[in-house]
């Protein structure tokens, strides 16, 4: 005879096993093959350098000082990484990132519904002015230590203190960044009367602090991020300046720019696995009361997102972007946004559309890497199978043209072969030899016969020619002095920001422009 009780039961667990698994099913689906970049190459070469046992006991200072945890959850993993193969990485980035959806959904299901607090978590860690800190494996410590953060917080709140102490301690200490998402929750630990747990996750907090002044300026192991000369009305200029990028990068022109131009990345699978999710969305909304937003967690993401601010314009860098890879400091004031989305008071048909339009800017986004990943692969079979490059013993240098960013739109977006800190050891990865390549663009400058880096002002002095491979067209060929300076400007001019399509200068010549003012 069937229990009924027992049956209820499980049909009833086996409906809550249902949300996180169709969680996992579409964070699967938005990592799979979404490649290696930028300074994840450099990353590999010197975790490939190293033994076993080095990698696991580090004797040096690389990757390991500043945010040591970030070693052990990172770095060790290139290692085993491959160029050709992205499953492994693919497999990792997946494992993050599902394991801070786990760790937010349920700090936040103390404030809000089940259901919500997964939404939430969802379109905070994929919200569009930040893919860095999602398919960028390296750039994915923030936002796992922002998880760590609210985990932490949700064990402490359900009187699980040791734990939550131990895991506060491992989120801070695996991102420079992670003192903004302590303030943030040790302040709402305080606005809920909590006070215990605001001295439990803070003491995280003050000790990381204790410890980068100690190493960026007592015994300086790493060079401190903060400018050292600063006045307070230079601080009040770079933090207005900070608080007008975030709202052009999270809300403004570049955010709806980024948007416009993901859709036209849309494959169809994405396009159906949109709808779906809008119709569902639709039924939940419809058949769901709105929960009434609450006001303190409302009141400590917003010091979060002012305390990101500070912490930026107290080092006169890192703009806030939609674009390019620098979009990982935006990450900070995203889950005010991603929480008002979906919370504060709206007409049902307009959260809806405002959703829809995040959901399928992600998918956009989502196949924008994806279709980067399989660029990205033939490009490194171009460079395997290249025979002048198979066969170059010069120790003159190889200027490399091409592939410096992804094109979104008019936009250039994820760093390839943009730097020289990241091209060079992309190339011996894949060559297997000691080659040194400089990524040439159109900002060098060719004067007095040398060519002038415009990032160093180095001077590179050329005698009759100049070695260039093409990456596009898997071309290697010599450049005549004499053609120098129309070669350089037959190369395209990489566009990073709207605001440059005004002026046509750099986006760090703008910045460094600003700041000086």
């Amino acid at each position: 005879m069937i229990n009924i009780s027992s049956a209820s039961s499980l049909s009833s667990g086996i409906r809550r096993a249902a949300l996180p698994v169709l969680f996992l099913i579409i964070i699967g689906y938005l990592l799979y093959d979404t490649g290696l970049v930028s300074d994840d190459f450099d990353a590999m070469e010197r975790a490939k350098l190293v033994s076993i046992k080095e990698l696991l006991m580090p004797t040096g200072v690389f990757y390991f000082f500043e945010t040591p945890v970030e070693y052990f959850t990172h770095f060790i993993w290139y290692r085993f990484f491959d160029l050709i193969d992205p499953l492994f990485a693919s497999f990792i980035k997946f494992l993050y990132v599902s394991l801070s959806l786990f760790m937010i959904s349920r700090f936040l299901s103390l404030f809000t519904g089940r259901v919500s607090s997964y939404l939430i978590a969802f379109l905070f860690l994929f919200y569009p002015s930040h893919d860095a800190t999602v398919y960028w494996f390296m750039g994915q410590y923030l936002m796992l230590s922002f998880a760590l953060y609210c985990y932490a917080y949700y064990l402490a709140d359900k009187n699980r203190l040791f734990l939550a102490f131990l895991v506060a301690l491992l989120g801070t200490f695996l991102s420079y960044g992670s003192p903004i998402t302590a303030l943030g929750l040790c302040i709402l630990c305080c606005l809920v009367k909590k006070f215990r747990n605001a001295v439990l996750l803070g003491i995280p907090m003050v000790m990381y602090v204790g410890y980068y002044y100690l190493i960026s300026s007592v015994m300086p192991f790493t060079q401190s991020k903060i400018k050292a000369s600063f006045s307070a009305l230079m601080f009040i200029k770079f933090f207005l300046l900070q608080a007008a990028t975030f709202i052009d990068a999270a809300l403004g022109p570049s955010l709806w720019l980024k948007i416009v131009y993901s859709f036209t990345f849309l494959t169809p699978f994405s396009v159906i696995l949109g709808l779906s999710a809008v119709i569902w969305l639709n039924r939940f909304y419809r058949d769901n009361p709105p929960e009434r937003f609450n006001g303190k967690l409302i009141a400590a993401f917003s010091v979060m997102a002012v305390a990101a601010l500070g912490v930026f314009a107290a080092t006169a860098r890192y703009p806030q972007l939609a674009f390019n890879l620098g979009n990982r400091t935006t990450i900070f004031g995203s889950l005010l946004l991603s929480y008002a989305l979906l919370s504060l008071p709206m007409h049902r048909l307009v959260r809806l559309t405002l959703a829809g339009l995040m959901i399928f800017s992600i998918l956009g986004i989502r196949d924008h890497w994806n279709e980067l990943g399989r660029h990205q692969r033939s490009v490194v079979m171009n460079i395997k199978k290249n025979s002048d490059l198979a066969a170059y013993t010069a120790a003159k240098t190889v200027y490399v043209t091409g592939n410096l960013y992804s094109s979104f739109g008019p936009f250039s977006h994820v760093e390839l072969l943009s730097e020289t800190w990241t091209t060079a050891p992309f190339f011996r990865l894949i060559l297997g030899k000691d080659i040194y390549v400089i990524p040439l663009t159109a900002r060098y400058k060719f004067e007095n016969g040398a060519l002038i880096n415009p990032r160093n002002k180095r001077a590179e002095p050329v005698d009759t020619s100049i070695n260039v491979y093409d990456s596009e067209k898997d071309l290697f060929f010599p450049v005549p002095k004499e053609s120098i300076p129309a070669y350089l400007k037959s190369l395209p001019m990489p566009n990073r920001h709207w605001v440059q399509a005004f002026s046509g200068k750099r986006l760090e010549d703008e910045w460094a422009g600003f700041t000086r003012r």
